[in-house]
């Protein structure tokens, strides 16, 4: 604790301590295994537990101050430096003024207060700031120049607030608005507010540092001194209406029991809370709303007082809660579930809380001293209260007592394979023999029963109903009679069984490992299931059904009324973890054991607790199998120590739990943003298309225990189950537009919400999804398309007017041998490509081939020359040339016959050259005779 967040008289109080305290606080062995400490029973009366602030790691600052739990159900931190810090059980948020005078200063929370609005007001070394619920905006509150180092906050039932600053009282609205200001004095003496009190009549109090207390009654304006008879301040008063009185800590009297008659506070000191100079300087006390405990943090540590029935306090120990040696502390609260959360400083803040208490370890230091070893128990068999059968790889069977904390290995050398025996002792086997095992005044005695065939080993023992016992073996179930001492075999096993069980009816299970869960009648064995799975442990419960586990991590309820073999989700490993065993206990509920978890199921309410092997009454290394010891109590074998677990009844009892959702934050490109309270739609930009939503249910110290689930419409087809413990909704590629989300949440016994809760997210589109994006796109399409047309065009009518040129080009070469001589160097091949087919116009079969020849080249360099000369094929060159000397000679010879025509240019039947005439002028031959342009 810093001097600088302390008022000036308690400063000085400090000051004699302070060094001595801190020192001695430093020193304190934080090594302490704080958090997994056993459960410790208060002379029968009460059981407590102690647990680090689940998410210390998470503060800016390792220090708390000030802690606030509001009406939504979020814890509020202050903190000496590092802001104001909001805890949803799984993040924390820190708010940090960035409208101050001074930000460090602002940083040092030394108050908070709800106001009757739900906004959160925080009280620092530089003036008063508001956290507005709806944006979770920080904002100062005015008040004037003076109010800057604020001692106390507090709303009263009328939901004005009251903020008090080095003598001075200011009454704000619900909004924050000043309505009046108030001095903080008795008499000429100004003092600073140690605490604000509200009693059952409306009577506001106001206890200042070594000055007394104001009061203000109801209806009246101004306040009144009361006569303090103590030179030590009231820190805090708690009124006690069944005892008509206050109780009042103070800064150096300890708590005093008061009275007020008239003006005049009448004290009665207690005894139980006096001591030395530190204890006697109280801090902060409450009483809590559970057993009616006074909690009480001093200079020096933590205290718990009750009520006796003389009126007065007497202390309540607390002796092993706590680690020894002083501590230095500060605010203590009750959050809405009963904890007490201390606020401290060496320590960190600790949460108390009613311990697991029908949880016992048995660390069984007894096999350490004789091993050396600690116990490792792979079975252990409940003979009695007192003794107990331990099974161990290493060392083999010994009989534990647990009254003399002695362990004495057994006589006889004994297989894993053990079965407790209704007429006392165990059932145990070595091989293919079968003994039993007692204990008679904690001498072990041997009763040898029966050898099977050989290699007949024994793999699995089960009693049936006192009267049998059944042996099950690699290769055969045998039944013996427990009267006559008769063998007989019952049947013949597909595989080795892994577990037998038994209904009441006297039916018979086993577990087949992958030849699967079956039931042996009349001698045969009958596979129930159609899995491919391997089944390791089974158990029949009182209604008669039977639950059977896999190595795959599933479990299985087989119902003989309807035949038919259900797979439990919910019991079911997610990740595939292998269900070593499975058991159920008298209340019908359903315990299953991996090696660091187990879990008690009801199935009738779908409720169910877990069991960690890190858990604070549980420690162990892992876990080995369960045991029932009794109809209500099951024992579970560690690495490590022996639990013994009672079943829970409120699992029974639960039902669809009303567990409200909370979306505390969202996360967007590395940025966390705050949800307003209450806020059911989320709205996004075009951009914010992959995002993070954190849920919460505001049951801070069973975050552990919760399950989240959520749905988004149009996406998901079935609800995606996230891990328990995991509050983290990831979302990617959301399309834009409307969506709706739907959470689910579990309480802390796994029993699902009612109703699912439904979030509305809105992305916007971005700029080019709009529709009058859409409107340019089809404008800009219509340009491009009839640009396209236009260009396309406009190449049509080029190419047609290059081919004209071609054309006329050969026309000119052809028909106008004149000319030739006029032809540029560089067609001297074209030219004489012209005369070569021209001198064979008449010669049907002059071909590519003929020309190629003629040209002194072969058809490739022919095709390749003849294409970039003219743009056609050698082909369609001769052919052109033959048809254009066709026209000239049908415009010189109009009279002359198409066979005579075509015979004179090489076209050997007239047919083919109509078409190819027609082809190339779009015209017969007769109509390009009698066009009139042909006439000239």
């Amino acid at each position: 604790m810093t001097n600088d967040c302390i008022p000036l008289e308690k400063k000085q109080h400090l000051g004699r301590m302070g060094f001595l305290t801190l020192l001695l606080g430093m020193l304190w062995p934080m090594a302490t295994l704080w958090g997994q400490g056993d459960a410790v029973r208060n002379d029968g009366r009460r059981e407590f537990s102690v647990m680090f602030l689940p998410t210390q790691s998470q503060l800016p600052m390792a220090s708390v101050h000030c802690i606030l739990q509001d009406s939504e159900g979020y814890l509020w931190y202050g903190t000496e430096g590092g802001g104001l810090c909001r805890d949803n059980g799984y993040q924390i948020d820190v708010f940090r003024p960035k409208e101050s005078r001074d930000l460090h200063e602002a940083c040092q929370v030394h108050c908070l207060v709800e106001t009757a609005g739900g906004d959160i007001l925080f009280g620092t070394s530089d003036g008063v700031f508001r956290v507005d619920k709806h944006d979770y905006a920080v904002r100062p509150v005015e008040l004037d120049t003076a109010a800057k180092f604020i001692d106390n906050l507090f709303t009263d039932a009328a939901g004005q607030t009251w903020v008090g600053s080095h003598g001075r009282l200011y009454c704000c609205e619900a909004d924050g608005t000043l309505q009046a200001t108030y001095s903080c004095r008795i008499g000429e003496k100004e003092a600073d507010v140690a605490s604000f009190y509200e009693d059952s009549r409306k009577t506001l109090y106001v206890l200042q540092w070594k000055a007394g207390i104001m009061r203000k009654q109801r209806g009246e304006k101004r306040f009144s001194p009361l006569r303090w008879p103590l030179p030590s301040t009231p820190i805090q008063m708690i009124e006690d209406q069944q005892h008509g009185c206050f109780w009042v800590l103070t800064s150096g009297a300890g708590i005093q029991r008061m009275e007020i008659v008239g003006d005049e506070c009448r004290l009665t000191p207690q005894p139980a809370t006096l001591g030395s100079e530190s204890r006697n300087c109280g801090l902060n006390f409450i009483r809590d709303s559970r057993y009616g405990l006074f909690w009480v943090t001093t200079l020096d540590n933590l205290y718990t007082y009750s009520i006796g029935a003389d009126g007065q306090l007497h202390e309540y120990p607390l002796t092993g809660l706590l680690p020894e040696g002083n501590k230095i502390l500060d605010q203590i609260r009750e959050s809405r579930d009963g904890s007490i959360y201390v606020s401290g400083y060496t320590p960190h803040t600790f949460v108390i809380s009613s311990a697991q208490s029908d949880i016992t370890r048995q660390s069984v230091e007894a096999i350490r001293r004789y091993t050396g070893f600690p116990v490792l128990a792979d079975r252990a068999v409940y003979d009695d209260n007192r003794y107990i059968w331990i099974w161990q790889g290493r060392q083999g069977l010994m009989l534990y007592d647990r009254e003399a904390d002695h362990v004495e290995p057994s006589p006889r050398k004994a297989s894993r394979t053990l079965q407790r025996s209704t007429q006392g002792g165990i059932w145990a086997s070595n091989g293919n023999a079968i003994f039993r095992l007692w204990q008679s005044g904690g001498t072990m005695l041997q009763e040898d029963i029966i050898e099977l065939p050989e290699k007949e080993d024994v793999r699995c023992l089960a009693e049936a109903l006192g009267k049998h016992l059944l042996i099950a073996t690699r290769s055969h179930l045998y039944r013996l009679s427990l009267i006559s001492r008769q063998l007989q075999e019952t049947a013949s096993l597909p595989a080795a069984p892994s577990d037998i069980g038994i209904d009441r009816q006297g039916s018979v299970f086993l577990s087949l490992g992958t030849e699967g869960l079956c039931s042996v009648a009349d001698g045969q064995v009958s596979r129930l299931d159609q899995t491919r799975e391997n089944f390791l442990s089974l158990s029949v419960a009182p209604d008669g059904s039977v639950w059977t586990s896999t190595y795959e991590g599933h479990v299985y309820r087989w119902l003989p009324s309807e035949h038919r073999l259900v797979c439990e989700e919910r019991l079911s490993s997610r990740n595939g973890v292998p269900i070593k065993t499975i058991r159920t206990d008298g209340l019908g509920h359903v315990w299953t054991l991996t090696d660091q978890m187990v879990c008690e199921y009801a199935p009738q309410s779908r409720a169910y607790r877990v069991i960690c092997n890190t858990d604070p009454f549980v420690d162990v290394s892992y876990f080995y199998t369960l045991e029932p010891i009794a109809p209500t109590r099951m024992g579970i074998d560690g690495a490590g120590a022996l639990l013994e677990v009672e079943s829970s009844p409120e699992l029974s009892q639960q039902r669809a739990a009303n567990v409200r959702i909370t979306v505390s934050s969202i996360s967007i490109n590395g940025e966390t943003r705050l949800i307003g309270r209450d806020a059911r739609e989320l709205r996004l930009a075009a951009d914010e298309q992959d995002f993070a939503l954190q849920l919460s249910t505001l049951d801070h110290l069973h975050v552990p225990a919760v399950c989240f689930a959520y749905q988004l419409e149009g996406v998901n087809r079935d609800w995606v189950y996230l891990p328990q413990g995991t509050n983290t909704i990831i979302l990617t590629n959301l399309e834009k537009g409307r969506h709706r989300l739907r959470v689910m949440a579990t309480d802390r016994y796994g029993c699902w919400s009612e109703a699912a809760v439904v979030l509305t997210l809105r992305r916007a589109p971005h700029w080019y999804q709009t529709w009058w994006a859409y409107l340019l796109y089809i404008a800009i399409a219509f340009v491009l398309c009839y640009g396209i047309w236009r260009l396309e065009s406009r190449i049509s009518l080029l190419n047609r007017l290059i081919r004209r040129r071609r054309e006329v080009r050969l026309d000119e070469i052809e028909l106008k041998r004149e000319d030739i001589a006029a032809v540029r160097r560089d067609d001297d091949q074209l030219r004489l490509a012209i005369a070569k087919v021209e001198e064979n116009l008449s010669r049907a079969d002059y071909n590519v081939t003929a020309l190629s020849n003629d040209m002194c080249m072969s058809r490739i360099t022919l095709y390749r020359r003849i294409q970039e000369l003219t743009g056609q094929s050698p082909t369609d060159f001769i052919r052109d040339i033959r048809l254009k000397k066709a026209a000239q000679l049908l415009l010189q010879n109009p009279d002359a016959t198409l066979s005579d025509i075509a015979r004179k240019v090489g076209f050997s039947t007239p047919k083919y050259f109509s078409k190819c005439f027609k082809d190339k002028f779009g015209v017969l031959p007769r109509e390009y005779v009698e066009q009139p342009q042909n006439e000239d």
